[in-house]
């Protein structure tokens, strides 16, 4: 009796090890009040499904090859990117100017080593750009045609107005220009979806990856630069804790560096992923008009999903399981 208890003890903690190394992709790509069933017919649903399993499945790809947790991140928002449908690289909304400027970052958790770039304009899938930053750069953060500039020696690719400049995003900017006008205080929560896509992985070692990649606020002004390519506000990663990427009104995000925050909560006070994320969200941020989300996963590959809008574009997959993607804010995942 006593050799069949200690071989069941045996197996089971064999299978416990199993599930500890099975890697986990998050993804979200934005989150906003124009995203319920009433607003979103089933065509664009289907395409936001579509797409953001793509993504899932790329970064999977790269794990089951064993590649680390932050080219999984890279391979996922790279599909993303590559897409009209969300505000980030191809996709991206336009400034006041009519233009792109957009943002990413990337950070590992082993080290804390980032990279990430802020005004991009020529540049086809920023978070390579970002993860180069991290690769090959002695600073964090470049911007302008100064982080254009490097990302093009170092190889990537290269794309012209023609591209980056949609028909459907000038269209979106001419409505903009006519429902705010020139007016530098455009409400906190004025409806729409908060484009930004974002990733967060866990790999078969247990190291955490994060990376944020977006077009911005639409129609802003004076080379105005959100959270996303900010580590702490719109990023974070750290492999005894979390890694996490943040999508909504940049502005919030940074003056309470949410990212940073829900790993210092899961350090510092021992909450899990979820209940750092519920605080942060509906009672940080929602009270100062602070609307959007977040996911991530944690160190022991607990997801995380948490967004105070009506919806957010997310998904996620296990190792061993099909990806899973939700929309609308009644949907549960798990």
């Amino acid at each position: 009796m006593k050799k069949i208890l200690l071989l069941l003890i045996c197996l089971l903690a064999h299978l416990a090890e199993g599930q500890k190394d099975r890697y986990t992709l998050v993804l979200h790509g934005g989150a906003g009040n124009r995203l319920t069933p009433k607003k979103l017919s089933a065509e664009k649903r289907t395409q936001y499904h579509k797409a953001m399993t793509e993504a899932l499945e790329q970064g999977a790809a790269v794990l089951d090859t064993g590649g680390k947790a932050a080219d999984a991140v890279v391979a996922c928002l790279s599909v993303l990117e590559n897409s009209p449908l969300f505000n980030a690289g191809r996709g991206s909304v336009l400034t006041w100017n009519g233009k792109v400027s957009m943002d990413a970052s990337l950070m590992i958790g082993r080290g804390q080593r980032a990279g990430a770039v802020a005004g991009l304009s020529c540049i086809k899938n920023p978070i390579q750009a970002a993860r180069t930053v991290e690769q090959y750069s002695r600073h964090v953060l470049l911007s302008g045609a100064g982080a254009d500039r490097f990302a093009i020696e170092k190889g990537l690719t290269r794309v012209d107005s023609n591209y980056l400049v949609l028909p459907q995003r000038l269209k979106q900017l001419k409505s903009y220009k006519k429902r705010y006008g020139a007016s530098e205080s455009r409400p906190a929560n004025s409806p729409g979806k908060m484009g930004t896509v974002g990733c967060a992985v866990r790999d078969r070692q247990g190291r955490l990856a994060a990376g944020t990649s977006t077009g911005g606020m639409m129609g802003k002004r004076h080379g105005r630069v959100g959270d996303s390519p900010l580590i702490g506000a719109g990023t974070y990663a750290h492999d005894s804790t979390v890694a996490v990427s943040c999508t909504g009104h940049g502005e919030y995000f940074i003056r309470y560096a949410i990212a940073h925050s829900l790993h210092s909560r899961m350090q510092h006070r021992g909450e899990s992923g979820a209940a750092a994320a519920q605080h942060l969200l509906h009672e940080t941020l929602q009270p100062g008009a602070g609307d959007g989300g977040l996911i991530g996963v944690s160190h022991t590959g607990e997801i995380i999903m948490e967004f105070n809008t009506k919806g957010m574009l997310r998904g996620y997959l296990r190792e061993g399981a099909p990806a899973k993607t939700a929309i609308f804010k009644e949907e549960r995942l798990e």
